[in-house]
């Protein structure tokens, strides 16, 4: 059975379109399936993404009540997603987050496939409560934390690697670029000048205020190198306000929102993120390995699925000294860490294209579709 997309109606449910990983995620599907499928919807509580997802054709459903963890709000969305799916008769609702799930398992409707992806890692009692038809994992860590976690059918749990657009063709050409970039520093700050880079989310739980710290000491060192955060989150102001009490305003730059990927990490040779939170795979890190750049990061959720350290880049294991030593380290040994960038890079050429991602979604969806129409489950 050969199925046409081109009268698929899909349903994207997700908590916010700001700056974020299964944000940009979503943002890539609906790009492409709004070439191909009849309706491509998103609900969310709005952010920066939506005008893009306008200019493309995608329809977007903003409800600030999306993004709530309130029981009274989250019953208020139920009731206007079961309208919408049934006004608009979607074939594929695909949630990014457990919550639309476990409303959607409560709605009892009809003809729907529920798809939900798994943006991080979860061991509590709430992944009991998800039954999508399948659940899909960023990586292969995830999917297995699906396989020990999830109530529902091994063969309805699928492992599809994130994908990035890889800006390079080859590791020669990251290379050249690399090179270039580092040649145009070079002329204008007289030394070898690296910038240390931050991307993502602004939450204590990302390991800014860890970031800070450390960068701090280095500076109070004579370290002489620049830093550069770019994101937003609900403790941007405590940062504004740290880089304002201990002088590091001429040293550090705080760039909000930058919706441009090469832009986002135009500059930075070394991207650093200590979270301590349940990890997946951020983006932030496939996108910057693409790009050439070293990234030093913590043993959290999937993210050793690609970064193996002291090969493809560093993982953290103590506290904030160990970071700053890692950085310190890394600042004086710069050039000899060649080998490191480009397996980084090999890594995510080989594992996380975007295109291969794509395929695999549309292969997905055709498959739910024909499941559907021979009355498989």
């Amino acid at each position: 059975m050969t199925t046409d997309l081109s009268e698929l109606k899909i349903l994207y449910l997700i908590k916010t379109m700001d700056i974020g990983g299964s944000e940009r995620f979503t943002l890539n599907l609906c790009k492409h399936f709004a070439r191909l499928v009849k309706n491509v919807t998103v609900f969310s509580s709005g952010g920066v993404f939506v005008e893009e997802l306008n200019c493309c054709g995608v329809n977007h459903i903003e409800n600030k009540k999306a993004s709530s963890k309130k029981l009274n709000d989250i019953l208020a969305i139920r009731k206007v997603i079961k309208d919408l799916i049934i006004k608009e008769n979607f074939h594929i609702v695909h949630c990014q987050h457990r919550i639309f799930v476990t409303i959607l398992n409560t709605l009892n409707l009809k003809n729907v496939k529920i798809v939900y992806t798994a943006n991080n890692f979860f061991d509590d009692y709430f992944q009991k409560l998800i039954f999508p038809d399948i659940a899909v994992s960023i990586s292969k860590s995830i999917e297995m934390n699906l396989q020990d976690t999830l109530l529902i059918k091994g063969s309805k749990i699928k492992n599809i690697n994130y994908g990035i657009h890889l800006p390079y063709k080859n590791k020669e050409e990251m290379e050249e670029s690399r090179n270039k970039l580092r040649k145009e520093k070079l002329n204008v700050k007289g030394h070898n000048h690296l910038t240390i880079g931050y991307v993502g989310r602004i939450i204590e739980e990302k390991g800014i205020f860890r970031l800070l710290e450390a960068t701090k000491r280095l500076f109070d060192s004579g370290f002489d190198f620049d830093l550069l955060i770019k994101g937003n989150g609900q403790d941007i102001e405590k940062v504004r306000q740290y880089l304002r009490n201990n002088s590091l305003e001429n040293k550090a730059t705080l760039i909000e929102t930058e919706r441009d990927i090469n832009n986002l990490y135009k500059d930075i040779d070394l991207l650093v993120l200590p979270t301590e939170m349940n990890e997946g795979l951020p983006l932030s890190i496939l996108e910057a390995l693409a790009r050439g750049i070293l990234v030093v990061t913590k043993d959290k959720g999937a993210i050793t699925d690609v970064i193996r350290n002291g090969s493809s880049g560093f993982i953290l294991k103590k506290d904030e000294e160990e970071l700053e030593d890692k950085l310190k380290y890394i600042l004086l040994n710069y050039d000899k860490l060649d080998a490191i960038r480009q397996n980084g890079f090999n890594i995510v050429e080989k594992n996380y294209s975007l295109d291969a991602m794509l395929k695999k979604y549309e292969d997905l969806y055709i498959d739910l579709i024909e499941s559907s129409m021979t009355g498989g489950k």
